[in-house]
């Protein structure tokens, strides 16, 4: 029991020292952005900054939460039809990839809006723990123009 409980602090000491490492990068890249780093702290608010540092326009932002109310909204009818089950896991699975895709998407845009090539944003997309903090304290820089677009990848 004693080697579980130390396994368990172990654990949660590791994640616990892994977020607040994250949360400093993405405090940094917002304050190289321009924006605020307090944002982070600020849920949906952090999402939207998020957007503007990518240059989005606002209504992207709706894109990341449409599907999870769709989500809910089919489980809570679905709930009464036990039958459909299999609908709401297909819609569901279809929705979430829609998700992942965006964030790719997306993560791409972060690389570009910081002078970063195609190939700093695969890193970014498959070794983000290395490849966030060396945007977050690397020489890059953010690019300062004030054009937002609803381009997926400009």
């Amino acid at each position: 029991m004693e080697t579980l409980a130390l396994s368990l602090l172990i654990f949660l000491l590791f994640f616990s020292v892994l977020g607040i490492f994250y949360i400093i990068c993405y405090w940094k890249i917002f304050t190289k952005a321009g924006m605020p780093g307090w944002a982070i702290f600020v849920p949906i608010y952090n999402a939207y900054i998020y957007t503007k540092i990518l240059k989005r326009p606002s209504w992207w932002l709706v894109l990341y939460f449409v599907p999870n109310l769709i989500s809910l909204v089919l489980s809570t009818v679905i709930n009464s039809m036990p039958d459909m089950i299999f609908l709401l896991l297909a819609v569901s699975i279809i929705l979430y990839i829609a998700i992942i895709v965006l964030s790719i998407i997306d993560t791409v845009k972060l690389a570009h809006v910081f002078g970063q090539d195609s190939g700093f944003a695969v890193g970014l997309i498959f070794l983000g723990f290395i490849f966030i903090p060396i945007l977050a304290f690397g020489s890059a820089e953010y690019e300062k123009s004030n054009s937002t677009s609803g381009e997926l990848l400009d």
